[in-house]
């Protein structure tokens, strides 16, 4: 079977489902952002030297993949239409951040990114992470997305910022703070 199916030459292609829509449309970029996203963080996997994070990151990385296919589908509700099947996904983010933030010092304030490879990756991560959160959130104002959705993007972020400076500090660099 061929890659290619020639079926997106117009500039169109199907929904699960297979409702045909335009390549540009605002659900395509909710989902394409969360692929780009999916990408970055493999990317993050191979420069992190922190084992336990690149384990949670595989972890995530299949989550993405099945919010994608929520958003890929029009209802975007999922298997029961609630949204509680999906909050076992952000309790475990929230269960990261607080077991990371164990090792890490007092927050001093916002830091620049960069340090080391995996902590600078782990920047683009967010970034791309709050670029997937608006994406998303959009796409809710026209269609029905599950609000743990919404949830888990945002607590990715948060997680992703935590997993730089950590990186950094399992690197034994010193995180660079922002001067107004």
């Amino acid at each position: 079977m061929a890659i290619y199916t020639k079926t997106g030459d117009d500039g169109t292609t199907s929904l699960v489902g297979g409702r045909r829509v335009s390549k540009c449309c605002t659900r395509l970029e909710a989902y394409g952002t969360v692929d780009e996203l999916n990408s970055h963080l493999g990317l993050l996997r191979t420069v992190c030297i922190d084992e336990t994070a690149g384990n949670i990151i595989i972890d995530i990385q299949n989550t993405l993949f099945g919010i994608g296919a929520l958003l890929a589908t029009e209802d975007g509700t999922g298997d029961d239409g609630s949204g509680h099947h999906g909050e076992r996904y952000v309790l475990s983010l929230e269960s990261q951040i607080d077991r990371f933030q164990q090792d890490l010092p007092p927050w001093r304030g916002f830091t620049l990114p960069g340090g080391s490879p995996g902590a600078a990756q782990a920047n683009v991560c967010r970034a791309v992470c709050r670029r997937a959160e608006r994406c998303i959130l959009r796409l809710s104002m026209e269609a029905t997305v599950s609000p743990w959705i919404l949830r888990y993007v945002n607590r990715l972020s948060d997680l992703l910022y935590v997993m730089a400076l950590r990186e950094n500090r399992i690197q034994g660099r010193q995180e660079i703070l922002w001067k107004k």
